[in-house]
């Protein structure tokens, strides 16, 4: 059998094919929680996170190659234990301008915090912050915010009656550095912090372009029946405050909005199949427009598995939208889910991984994206390239000639891919006592543990193969592992092991 592994290491890479390069940051890193990140094109980058002493603290560099330096957040009055950094975000522009947002469970009240770097050499700088308020009787539920790297921001969160099953929806804006807009109440109630989704409720969800465009979806109050609610969206612009009229979207609920500076979007949900959550499709749909929406195309099937986070999506500037979900299997694993989608609607190149759950997932200028998430023993890294790459899969079969002691080797490579993969190359060794080399066909090259070959150009679906022979002293004792790649493609490592 053929067994792929790919564990990465990650912390930054050169462009979507290149290798990955691992860097400590430093910092008061153990024990701290809420990280976030960003960087862009020349390299600049920043990471925030809270600190265990429940301060909010920056890591930043100026480009690739410069080190990093820890960097004083303003946060505001002091957290509630580790809940100082709560749906942080940050963004960045090409010049290094940064902002950050977060809300935060604070002694008095939960509140809205965020601050503003100039430059990629500039100290962090507070801006106005925001608390939501609630009636007597009445507790905010369900905060999420997000920013733009002007200083841009939108917030929005629920306000429950206590006891009650369902709570209206408000949003506030703010243009740049500028104060809050007061609070604007949306049209529908929310059923996403009510009854029947109990301590599953996350509240409405927001999105915002680099233009300042927001977005915002609920899970619409048409009945305390899940299983006939309907997801509720609208949109506006946080530098001049104003809101569109509200729509309805799909049947379903518990939805992640995203928006883009063309007015796209992008969005997914959860569609129950019975009275609750827990046997339920996860549903996605675009609007090239903000005006119609694609019909609503469904990524997963929940069937009752625990801790499953009912989807998330990003949006980038190309139109290219990535939704995700994480679900929780038998045993302690997790498993992940990646679908890509155009403007179209269309979501294809699905991605599914064991331990890979609860991804990060940013997109460039182009709609490439990049994924990460953190495993049990290590941080795992994936990408999604918008312009199409080679993709190389190798299937090594093993014959053992009892009468000689030899195992042969029959390694092919085949371009799976949709483009055409140059200078192929293949390595190969083998381990099993004291194996020696008997032919190879072609003769290839040697190297220290085995023999190489360059393959040349194969074109979509094309194959070459290369055949060996090993003698072995032992059967049990026989394996092969080698690697293979291509230009524009990083290297694919493999391990086959002969039969008993």
């Amino acid at each position: 059998m053929v067994g792929t592994r790919l564990r990465i290491l990650v912390a930054n890479r050169h462009g979507l094919a290149s290798t990955w390069t691992r860097q400590t940051i430093s910092g008061p890193l153990n024990g701290s929680t809420g990280v976030a990140s960003a960087i862009n094109d020349a390299g600049a980058a920043v990471v925030l996170w809270q600190t265990p002493v429940h301060n909010v603290t920056s890591a930043v560099r100026t480009s690739r190659t410069r080190p990093w330096r820890v960097l004083g957040v303003p946060s505001g009055a002091a957290a509630r234990d580790n809940s100082g950094f709560l749906d942080g975000s940050v963004a960045m522009t090409a010049n290094g301008q940064a902002s950050a947002i977060w809300y935060a469970k604070e002694q008095a009240a939960s509140t809205v915090r965020s601050a503003f770097r100039s430059g990629p050499n500039a100290v962090w700088r507070a801006m106005p912050a925001l608390t939501p308020s609630a009636p007597s009787g009445s507790s905010v539920v369900g905060i999420h915010v997000a920013g733009d790297a002007a200083g841009d921001a939108v917030a929005a969160w629920s306000v429950l009656p206590n006891g009650g099953t369902t709570s209206t929806i408000y949003v506030a804006t703010r243009s740049g550095h500028r104060p809050w807009t007061a609070p604007h109440a949306m049209p529908d109630t929310d059923l996403a912090v009510g009854g029947w989704v109990g301590d599953l409720s996350r509240g409405p969800s927001v999105g915002i372009a680099p233009n300042g465009r927001v977005a915002v979806a609920w899970t619409a109050d048409t009945s305390t029946d899940a299983a006939i609610a309907n997801v509720g969206v609208d949109t506006g612009n946080a530098r001049t405050g104003a809101w569109g009229l509200a729509q309805p979207l799909a049947p379903g609920g518990l939805p992640s909005i995203a928006i883009n500076s063309h007015g796209t979007l992008a969005a997914v949900w959860t569609q129950p199949l019975a009275h609750d959550f827990m046997v339920a499709d996860l549903r996605a749909a675009m609007s090239p427009t903000g005006a119609t929406w694609s019909v609503p195309q469904t990524l997963h099937r929940f069937n009752g598995q625990e801790n499953y986070d009912y989807g998330h999506v990003v949006l980038g500037e190309s139109g290219r939208s990535v939704a995700t979900s994480s679900w929780h299997n038998s045993g302690p694993d997790y498993e992940g889910l990646l679908m890509s989608s155009g403007p179209n609607g269309i979501w294809t190149d699905a991605f599914t991984g064991p331990v890979f759950a609860w991804p990060s997932v940013t997109l460039n200028a182009a709609g490439d994206a990049l994924a990460v998430a953190a495993g049990t023993h290590a941080v795992f890294g994936v990408s999604y390239d918008a312009v199409p790459r080679p993709k190389l899969a190798v299937h090594a079969t093993p014959v053992w000639l009892p009468g000689h002691r030899q195992i042969r080797w029959t390694v092919r490579v085949t371009d799976v891919g949709p483009v055409t993969a140059r200078n192929v190359a293949l390595s190969v060794s083998w381990i099993g006592g004291s194996a020696n080399l008997v032919s190879a066909a072609p003769a290839g090259s040697r190297t220290p543990l085995g023999r190489a070959w360059r393959l040349g150009t194969l074109s979509p679906g094309r194959s070459s193969s290369v055949r060996v022979v090993v003698r072995v002293p032992q059967r049990w004792a026989r394996y092969i592992w080698g690697q293979t790649s291509a230009v524009g493609l990083a290297t694919h490592t493999f391990q086959v092991t002969a039969p008993a």
